[in-house]
């Protein structure tokens, strides 16, 4: 779901180097990083204390976990 939504806000024309995307592995994170071109990160406080907006794009069971580390 993150993915898509990235791809969506790319494609509207915002550029790559004011975006941050976390994920859980270091593999999906490269993965995206190489794909679109984003800063990537797999701890959310890594970005979220610098950021102006966060999109939480997680499963629902997974929204206390991610609440939890910013």
């Amino acid at each position: 779901m993150g993915g898509a939504l990235l791809r969506g806000i790319l494609a509207s024309g915002v550029a790559p180097r004011g975006l941050w995307a976390a994920t859980k592995s270091d593999a999906s994170a490269q993965a995206i990083a190489d794909e679109l071109g984003v800063a990537t990160c797999t701890r959310y406080a890594e970005f979220a204390a610098s950021s102006d907006v966060i999109v939480l794009a997680v499963k629902p069971a997974q929204i206390d976990l991610a609440l939890r580390d910013l």
